[in-house]
């Protein structure tokens, strides 16, 4: 059994059911299936124990949490395409992040995603949020619909300051409006893709009164002082060129590594809230019983671990190691850990079986 089978018969034999999608709803109607997409929220097993997340802590109570699950690639765009065709960097070609000027063409509309399979299916596909898989303007009079996906409102920008204070909540409460009007028609596939925690990469711009920015991290990462001796070059450089930056700030370096920490923490609470207002409306209109609800990120943040930030040119735990929780009431158990390792390449064939649908 290979890795992919291995968290697919995770999520369905956890269940206590047979290794089928028809089987784990048998006669009743196919689950809806809400796919919430964060961008840069790394695996928070390393938080202080006081942190308050209550929609991610919520999926937690009531869903299967997956603590070794990774990125297979750590950029926006590899990553995002990972996940959504089920392939790996080297098959959808999407190698870096798809950006006008960065030489990097958008992923082939031609190969299959989970867009494409749901709707083939039967499944309405909206999508409300970040993509960034396509250059700018390529979208312009189509939308999503080439990929398979319709309704699109979002944005497809490489990432500008602030973009995830000033956009998540919009995109949140269109997934809700949508919801509204035809949550209880025929099945439906909803992506909600947000951008925090992603402001982070520009701390140093961000000038956000300190009364609205909590007080929780009081230490550093224990590997903070790494010299990075055995470590190749670029990795110095990347910390030189940002460490310029942060000495900008008129505070010791260990206080400022710190505010950058609880930063990160007060973006982590912004998207969160939107997490659980989604949570909410499913409750409100009747629909989380028969909703599969997948929470993930693209891609985790180094937060100072190595003395490094962002997600950067290198692969260390913690900015590889993502959350993976599945939700569905009744059917996969509620409060439990799985430690299986997986990619979220994997969860293209997961989702698919679990809906019931084919893998081509």
């Amino acid at each position: 059994m290979d890795r992919r089978e291995f968290v697919k018969s995770t999520v369905l034999a956890g269940g206590a059911l047979a290794l089928s999608g028809k089987a784990l709803f048998g006669g009743e109607s196919r689950p809806n299936v809400l796919l919430i997409i964060v961008d840069q929220w790394r695996e928070p097993r390393w938080f202080p124990e006081k942190v308050e997340l209550p929609g991610y802590q919520r999926l937690c109570r009531e869903g299967l949490n997956f603590t070794n699950h990774f990125a297979s690639a750590v950029p926006c765009s590899p990553s995002r395409a990972c996940l959504l065709t089920g392939m790996h960097l080297n098959q959808h070609g999407v190698e870096s992040n798809v950006h006008k000027g960065l030489n990097q063409p958008s992923l082939d509309p031609d190969i299959p995603t989970l867009g494409h399979l749901f709707k083939k299916a039967g499944y309405r596909t909206p999508y409300f949020g970040k993509w960034h898989l396509t250059e700018l303007g390529e979208l312009e009079g189509r939308g999503l619909e080439p990929y398979g996906f319709e309704d699109w409102q979002g944005i497809d920008h490489i990432g500008a300051p602030f973009e995830g204070l000033e956009y998540d909540r919009s995109f949140a409460s269109r997934a809700i409006h949508w919801l509204r009007r035809n949550g209880k028609s025929s099945p439906w596939f909803l992506t909600c893709s947000f951008v925090n925690p992603h402001d982070i990469c520009y701390y140093q711009r961000m000038d956000v009164p300190a009364v609205f920015i909590p007080d929780v991290f009081t230490k550093l990462p224990e590997n903070h002082n790494d010299d990075l001796a055995n470590k190749p070059r670029i990795q110095k450089v990347y910390r030189e060129a940002y460490g310029k930056l942060m000495d900008t700030r008129e505070d010791s370096p260990e206080r400022v590594w710190l505010h950058y920490l609880d930063f990160y923490y007060w973006l982590e609470q912004n998207v969160d809230r939107q997490i659980a207002r989604l949570l909410e409306a499913l409750d409100r209109l009747g629909l989380s019983e028969n909703t599969l609800v997948v929470f993930t990120s693209d891609h985790g943040e180094m937060c100072g671990s190595h003395k490094l930030q962002a997600k950067g040119p290198f692969i260390y735990q913690e900015n590889n190691n993502i959350p993976l929780v599945f939700r569905w009431p009744g059917k996969i158990p509620s409060g439990q850990k799985a430690e299986a390792l997986s990619q979220n390449p994997d969860l293209f064939p997961t989702l698919l079986a679990l809906a019931g649908i084919s893998a081509p």
